[in-house]
């Protein structure tokens, strides 16, 4: 995790007393927080959904599309055989009369 004053960069927050304020934290309590170098991640996830600004990129600097990558993706088939019946004493399957 990246320390608070690089996420504050990373923002470009110039004024701490009026970000705090945007948080609805108190500005004393924040500027502690950023000499323990403490994250309020809730608050700050808030901000970033109100904001529309992509938490991933902030904290790990990783991009939304670098998260999905593609992979093949694998097909499993089901056979329907319409003419199936089971034999519950053998435990043998029979399609169209043959045993499989």
């Amino acid at each position: 995790m990246n320390s608070l004053t690089i996420i504050l960069d990373k923002l470009k927050i110039i004024n701490h007393d009026d970000f705090a304020n945007i948080l609805g934290i108190r500005s004393d309590y924040f500027s502690r927080m950023i000499k323990r170098n403490k994250v309020p991640y809730e608050e700050l996830f808030n901000y970033c959904y109100e904001n529309k600004i992509n938490i991933n990129q902030l904290l790990y600097n990783q991009s939304f599309k670098s998260i999905f990558k593609k992979e093949e993706v694998k097909k499993n088939y089901i056979r329907y055989f319409k003419n199936m019946t089971i034999n519950t004493t053998s435990g043998l399957v029979y399609v169209n009369g043959v045993a499989i």
